[in-house]
């Protein structure tokens, strides 16, 4: 089962709902466009960008009151696709597995640092191929967010951020 990443959200014009977009780390790189709601699209975002507050927030009581009963999140699995809904679940230790929205399965990842996993299936049915990437020297070890010394082409960089401003949240919808 592939590993993905998170590498963008986008926000629908319609203020309602925003697009996940996430990424196959090896193979064939595919990108997963998921729709979400806005509410979920921050808790992602903060939980991407490792914000942490003063109170807790919604993820992070959930990590807290696992940690309080002695469990932790190991990881996230996005598990099908089914009538254009996406479906996931949460390995917590000890073997519990929790059924989640995908959008609440990679907030808590991100939130709690582990990883996200997709089925085969699942990059199969919904992943877009195509974009390449190039050895660049210049970032190579400059930092987490670097991409571990690698650019994308800038071409199919173009490409794809056209494909991600023609896709929005309600494309997805199975109505």
């Amino acid at each position: 089962m592939p590993e993905v990443r998170v590498v963008g959200i986008g926000v629908s014009p319609s203020e309602t709902g925003a697009v996940l977009v996430l990424q196959e780390i090896a193979g064939l790189g595919r990108y997963v466009p998921v729709s979400i709601g806005r509410p979920e699209a921050e808790a992602i975002v903060l939980g991407y960008e490792r914000v942490v507050t003063l109170r807790p927030l919604t993820h992070q009581l959930i990590l807290a009151v696992l940690r309080a009963l002695g469990h932790q999140v190991e990881r996230a699995r996005i598990t099908e696709l089914r009538g254009g809904v996406f479906r996931a679940e949460l390995g917590v230790t000890g073997g519990t597995v929790v059924s989640a929205r995908t959008s609440d399965a990679v907030a808590l990842a991100l939130h709690a640092g582990v990883g996200i996993w997709a089925e085969d299936t699942v990059l199969d049915a919904a992943g877009v191929a195509g974009v390449e990437w190039v050895l660049d020297e210049d970032v190579a070890g400059s930092g987490p967010d670097a991409g571990g010394g690698m650019r994308p082409d800038e071409e199919e960089v173009s490409k794809f951020r056209r494909f991600l401003n023609s896709i929005f949240p309600e494309d997805f919808d199975p109505s």
